[in-house]
C-alpha cells in the first residue's frame, strides 16, 4: 500500500471499531453566556454487537449557575439523566432502536429511531423521542424544562474525501406540564 493509504486507513479503522467493538466516550461541555454557566460531562457506553443487537446506555450529569443578571435570578441546579437503547440492525444496512430512560427529578425519558446506516451510499434516520431534556437556554435548563422532538436525518458520501449530512427536527417545549411552544 501506498502510504498515502496507509495515513487514510488509520482514521476509518478507528471510526469503524466504534461501531463494530465494545465502546466506552466520556465528553465535557462547558458553556460561558451572559446568563450564567453550565457544565455537562456526558459517558456512552456501547456494547458489542451479539446477534444483530447491542446495547447503549448513556448518562449525563449537567451543573448550571444563572447569574443574577438572568430572567430567573440568581440560581443553580445539577441534574442527572440515564437511558439505554437497544439497538437492532437488519438486512441490507437498516436498524431499529428503542430508548427508555430517567432524570433524577422522576421524568421517564423514551424514544425509537429507524433507519439505514449510512455503509458507502446514502443512509437516513428517522426519530422521535418524548420528554428530553430541553437545552435552548440555561434558564430552561434549571427550570427542567422537557420536550418532544421529530428528527429527520440523511447523510452519505459525496466523494472518497467528502461526506454530507442533512437534518431537521421539530420540537414542542414545555415547563412543569405547561407547554412553552414548538420549534424547528
Amino acid at each position: 500500500y501506498l502510504p498515502q493509504e496507509r495515513f487514510e486507513a488509520v482514521p476509518k479503522l478507528r471510526a469503524t471499531s466504534a461501531l463494530i467493538d465494545p465502546s466506552l466516550d466520556i465528553g465535557s461541555n462547558f458553556l460561558t453566556e451572559a446568563e450564567g454557566d453550565a457544565a455537562r460531562l456526558n459517558a456512552v457506553w456501547h456494547t458489542a454487537w451479539s446477534h444483530d443487537t447491542r446495547a447503549i446506555v448513556r448518562a449525563r450529569q449537567d451543573w448550571i449557575d444563572l447569574s443574577a443578571t438572568s430572567v430567573l435570578g440568581a440560581r443553580s441546579s445539577a441534574r442527572a439523566e440515564a437511558e439505554v437503547t437497544l439497538q437492532r440492525r437488519f438486512r441490507r444496512g437498516y436498524f431499529g432502536e428503542l430508548t427508555a430512560g430517567g432524570s433524577q427529578e422522576g421524568d421517564f425519558i423514551y424514544g425509537a429511531r429507524v433507519g439505514r446506516f449510512p455503509n458507502d451510499r446514502v443512509g437516513w434516520a428517522v426519530a422521535g423521542s418524548g420528554n428530553g431534556r430541553a437545552t435552548e437556554s440555561l434558564p430552561l435548563q434549571v427550570l427542567n424544562g422537557r420536550e418532544d422532538r421529530l428528527d429527520v436525518e440523511v447523510g452519505g458520501k459525496i466523494n472518497p474525501r467528502m461526506n454530507f449530512t442533512l437534518g431537521a427536527w421539530w420540537h414542542q417545549v414545555r415547563v412543569d406540564g405547561q407547554d412553552l411552544g414548538s420549534g424547528y
